[in-house]
């Protein structure tokens, strides 16, 4: 466990990432090239184009979702072997989920291995070759992505099968309970707000 050689080639995203609140990405940078052996400039400054964030806006101002992708600029750009993610995608957009996982999908080809935590099944699915589901602490099973379903899954986490739902969906729209006007939503924006 206490392999400095082996601990240079990992890097991890908890959920809740830990920065400098007053810090801006570039000074995250500074700190994590002085703390990561392997942290490259080169890929840091490809990584640009991929986060199109502010390099000197305070991480304090930044939304979830941002401060989540500078999470992912700066952990990147240490050159991980093995990168853990866990719940990547909780405070993205999901064009910002599209984006991660095609640099998912570059890492993986250039031969880093990626353990992706979530509990979101279809994105599991999606991005996985395999899938090993863990309950109270244990591993339960790995399975290959094509052998399983998102159900089998869902049944194989909580230790039984789910009961199909009892309620009745309504087709017909009712009266509205509350109407909004000149109210506006983007989907590349959510955490922003509505407009």
């Amino acid at each position: 466990y206490e392999n400095p050689a082996v601990k240079g080639r990992m890097a991890a995203i908890p959920d809740d990432w830990y920065f400098f609140p007053q810090a801006s990405i570039r000074e995250m940078a500074r700190l994590y090239a002085g703390t990561h052996p392997f942290f490259s400039w080169d890929r840091y400054h490809k990584l640009r184009e991929v986060f199109p964030l502010s390099e000197k806006q305070p991480l304090r101002r930044m939304s979830k979702g941002m401060q989540k992708q500078a999470a992912f600029w700066l952990t990147m750009s240490c050159m991980p072997e093995v990168l853990v993610l866990d719940e990547p995608t909780a405070a993205l957009t999901d064009i910002e989920v599209e984006g991660l996982f095609k640099v998912m999908n570059k890492l993986t080809a250039e031969g880093k291995s990626i353990i992706f935590i979530s509990h979101k099944m279809r994105e599991v699915l999606h991005i996985s070759d395999r899938v090993t589901i863990l309950r109270a602490g244990r591993s339960i099973c790995t399975l290959s992505r094509d052998e399983t379903t998102g159900e089998e899954l869902a049944n194989l986490m909580i230790g039984r099968e789910l009961a199909p739902s009892h309620y009745e969906k309504i087709e017909q729209p009712g009266e509205p309970v509350i109407a909004l006007r000149n109210v506006d939503y983007c989907k590349a924006s959510k955490h922003n707000g509505l407009d």
